[in-house]
C-alpha cells in the first residue's frame, strides 16, 4: 500500500475547510474595509464641497447687498471662478478634479483631466449629475473608472463636485488587501503543514492496521503487530490480534473436523451397504407399526408405502406407488413442503415438517421426519420418511393461539377500561368536591341562597357516577355469572324487553313492529333480554325526534344461519363509526344520555353466545339496523 488514503482524505477535508474559512475572512475584511473607505471619502469630499458652497453663499450675499444683481451677477461669477482656480488648481496633486457645471452642462472651469477639459462633455455624465441635487455615483470615461460626488447651488443653478479616479480613492485599500492576502496565504501554508504532521501521526496506527489486514486476507497469519497505545486505535489493534488468533484456532478446528468428516463419509458408505442387506427386515418392521412410512425418489414419486399409509388414504399399494407425493398434500402447503424436502439432498440429509394431508377422513395434520439415502457416489437417490397424525395437537395449538389472542385483546381492553373509568369517575367526584368547597365557604358566611342549586348539581353528578358504576358492574359480570341456557321463543324475549320499556315507548309515541314466526333461540334468557332491551332503548333514543318514528324487530336468513335485527328510521350512523360504536365508553354524541357502555355490554353478551353483532346504515338521516347472530 503506497499511499495512505485515510491521511489524504482527512488532509483534503481539513484543507478545504481552512481555505474556505480563510477566503471568507478575506472577503469579509475586504468588504468591511472598502465600506469604511467609502464612508471616509464621502465625508472628506462632502466637507470640501461644503467649503466651496460657503464661498458661493458669501459671494452671492455680497451680490445681493449691491441691489444690482442682474448688472453685476456675471462679474461676481467670474470673480468667484478666478478665486476658485487660484485656490484649487495651484496644488501639485492633479489626480482629483473639482468641477463646476451650469444648468446647461457647460464647464465653468478648466481643471484639466488627462490633458482634456474636465468634466467629460457627455450627455450621460451631465444627466447623472442633474439626477439628484446631492449625492455621488461611479462613472466610466475613456476606459477608466471614476467616482463623482456633487452638490447643487440653486441661486445660480450650478453643480459643484469632485471627480476622483477609483484607483486614487482605493489606493490604501488595494495595498492593505495585498498585504492581507499575503499574510493569509502564509498562515494557510503553515497551518496545513502543522495539520499534516498531526494527521500523519494520528493515522499511522490505522495505516499499519490496514497493512496487517491485507496480510491476513492473503493468508499471512504471522504478520507482526504491536499494541502501542490504550486509546481506540490500541483497542482496535488488540481486537484484530484476538481475531487473528481466533482464525488460527478455527482453521485448526476445521482441519480436525475435516478428518472426522472424511471418516464419517466412509462410515456412511458402510452403513448404506448394510442398509440394503437389512431392507427386508425393515419392511417387516414397517408393515407392523401404526406410524406412516414411505419412500420416494428425488422426483417425489412414491417407491414404498406402508400398510398404515394405504389404510389412511383408503388405497391399494399398487395404486399409490408411482404417484407424486405432493398430490396428497393440501395445495397451499405444496411449495413449502417441496423446499423442505430439498434439504434431504444436502448434509445432514434430514428434514422435519408438518403438513395438511387429504385423507379418507378429510383434512388431517401429519408430522414427517425424512432422511435422504446416499448412493455409492455420495448423492441422494431416495428419501425415507416417517409420519404421525398430529391433528389433535395442531387443534390444541390453534386453540391456545386463539386463547392468547383473546387474552391480549382482553388485556388491551382492560387498559382502556381502567383509563376511562379513572377519567369518567373522576369527573363527577371533582364536581361534587368543587361544590362542597363552595358550600363550605358559603356556610361560613351564612349564605344559603345557592345551596339548593349546588345540592341539585351534586346529586346529578352522583347519579351519573352511580349509573356508570352499575354499567361497569353489569359488564364485569358477563362471562362470570352465567344463567343456565334454555330454549325460549325470541318473541317472548322481545315482549319482555318491550314491557320494561313500555313507559318510554308510550311517552315518545314510538311504533314498534314485531315480525311473526320468530324462531326459538337457545341461551341465557336474562342476558338476551338485556341485548334486545338495550338495542330497543338505543333505537328509541335516536328516532324520537322523527315525525313518524318506527322500529322493526325481525329476522332474516344469513350464510351461517338466522340473523336477528332491530331496525329504525332515526338519524343513522356514518359508516366510518361502525366499529367505533361498540368500543367501551365510545359515544358519537358526548351530550347524549347514557355512559357509552351499552353497546359494549351487548357485544360481550353476544360473543358469550358464540355470535357476532354489527350495524348497517346508509349514512346520516337514513336510519340504521343492528344485526346479530346467536350460536349457543
Amino acid at each position: 500500500m503506497k499511499i495512505n488514503t485515510i491521511n489524504t482524505k482527512i488532509l483534503i477535508i481539513i484543507a478545504s475547510a481552512f481555505i474556505i474559512m480563510t477566503l471568507s475572512i478575506y472577503l469579509f475584511a475586504s468588504h468591511y474595509l472598502k465600506s469604511m473607505i467609502d464612508g471616509y471619502q464621502e465625508s472628506v469630499y462632502s466637507e470640501k464641497i461644503d467649503t466651496i458652497l460657503d464661498m458661493l453663499e458669501r459671494k452671492y450675499e455680497h451680490l445681493t447687498e449691491t441691489f444690482l444683481i442682474d448688472a453685476y451677477q456675471e462679474d461676481f461669477k467670474q470673480s468667484f471662478l478666478e478665486d476658485f482656480r487660484s485656490s484649487y488648481f495651484t496644488g501639485n496633486d492633479q489626480k482629483v478634479y473639482p468641477f463646476i457645471l451650469d444648468s446647461k452642462g457647460k464647464c465653468m472651469i478648466d481643471a484639466g483631466m488627462n490633458g482634456k477639459s474636465c468634466p467629460p462633455k457627455e450627455k450621460s455624465f451631465f444627466a447623472e449629475v442633474k439626477n439628484e441635487k446631492k449625492g455621488s455615483f461611479e462613472y466610466a470615461f475613456k476606459g477608466s473608472a471614476y467616482w463623482v460626488i456633487k452638490r447643487h447651488f440653486p441661486q445660480w443653478d450650478w453643480y459643484i463636485g469632485y471627480i476622483v479616479p477609483l484607483s486614487v480613492k482605493y489606493t490604501h485599500f488595494y495595498s492593505f488587501r495585498d498585504i492581507l492576502a499575503m499574510i493569509m496565504a502564509v498562515t494557510t501554508v503553515l497551518a496545513l503543514f502543522i495539520v499534516s504532521l498531526l494527521v500523519t501521526n494520528f493515522t499511522k496506527p490505522i495505516y499499519q492496521l490496514t497493512k496487517a489486514s491485507l496480510a491476513l486476507s492473503s493468508g499471512n497469519l504471522d504478520y507482526p503487530m504491536k499494541v502501542n497505545s490504550s486509546d481506540e486505535t490500541g483497542i482496535l489493534t488488540q481486537s484484530f490480534l484476538s481475531m487473528r488468533d481466533a482464525i488460527r484456532k478455527t482453521i485448526s478446528d476445521l482441519n480436525e473436523k475435516n478428518t472426522i468428516l472424511t471418516q464419517e463419509i466412509a462410515e456412511r458408505k458402510r452403513i448404506a451397504h448394510a442398509l440394503k442387506d437389512s431392507e427386508q427386515r425393515y419392511r417387516l418392521l414397517v408393515e407392523n407399526q401404526n406410524d406412516l412410512v414411505i419412500k420416494f425418489d428425488t422426483s417425489n414419486r412414491l417407491l414404498f408405502v406402508s400398510p398404515s399409509f394405504c389404510n389412511t388414504f383408503d388405497g391399494k399399494e399398487e395404486d399409490l406407488l408411482g404417484k407424486n407425493l405432493l398430490e396428497l398434500i393440501h395445495k397451499d402447503d405444496r411449495d413449502r413442503i417441496q423446499k423442505t424436502l430439498d434439504a434431504t439432498h444436502v448434509p445432514p440429509y434430514t428434514c422435519f415438517h408438518e403438513e395438511r394431508t387429504l385423507t379418507k377422513s378429510g383434512l388431517r395434520w401429519f408430522a414427517w421426519s425424512a432422511k435422504g439415502i446416499l448412493s455409492d457416489d455420495g448423492t441422494v437417490t431416495e428419501v425415507i420418511s416417517v409420519g404421525r397424525d398430529v391433528t389433535s395437537r395442531k387443534k390444541a395449538e390453534e386453540e391456545r393461539e386463539l386463547l392468547i389472542k383473546n387474552l391480549e385483546q382482553k388485556n388491551a381492553e382492560m387498559e382502556r377500561f381502567l383509563y376511562t373509568v379513572s377519567h369518567d369517575l373522576k369527573s363527577p367526584l371533582v364536581t361534587i368536591e368543587g361544590f362542597l368547597n363552595i358550600v363550605k365557604k358559603d356556610l361560613k358566611k351564612n349564605d344559603t341562597s345557592k345551596l339548593p342549586s349546588f345540592i341539585s348539581r351534586m346529586l346529578n353528578a352522583s347519579v351519573k357516577m352511580r349509573e356508570l358504576l352499575d354499567d361497569l358492574l353489569n359488564l364485569s359480570r358477563i362471562g362470570r355469572v352465567v344463567n343456565e341456557y334454555e330454549d325460549v321463543p325470541f318473541r317472548d324475549i322481545v315482549n319482555d324487553a318491550m314491557e320494561l320499556l313500555s313507559a318510554s315507548i308510550e311517552k315518545k309515541n314510538i311504533k314498534i313492529t314485531v315480525e311473526d314466526n320468530l324462531p326459538v333461540v337457545r341461551g341465557d334468557r336474562q342476558r338476551l333480554t338485556e341485548v334486545v332491551m338495550n338495542l330497543l332503548e338505543n333505537a328509541i333514543k335516536f328516532t324520537s325526534s322523527e315525525k313518524n318514528p318506527v322500529i322493526t324487530v325481525g329476522t332474516k336468513k344469513g350464510e351461517d344461519g338466522v340473523i336477528y335485527f332491530i331496525k329504525d328510521n332515526g338519524i343513522g350512523i356514518d359508516p366510518i363509526y361502525f366499529e367505533k360504536i361498540f368500543g367501551l365508553f365510545n359515544k358519537l354524541d358526548p351530550n347524549s344520555e347514557g355512559t357509552g357502555v351499552g353497546l359494549a355490554l351487548i357485544k360481550r353478551i353476544i360473543e358469550c353466545h358464540n355470535g357476532k353483532i354489527w350495524v348497517e346504515s346508509n349514512g346520516q338521516g337514513k336510519g340504521c339496523t343492528f344485526c346479530f347472530t346467536i350460536k349457543a
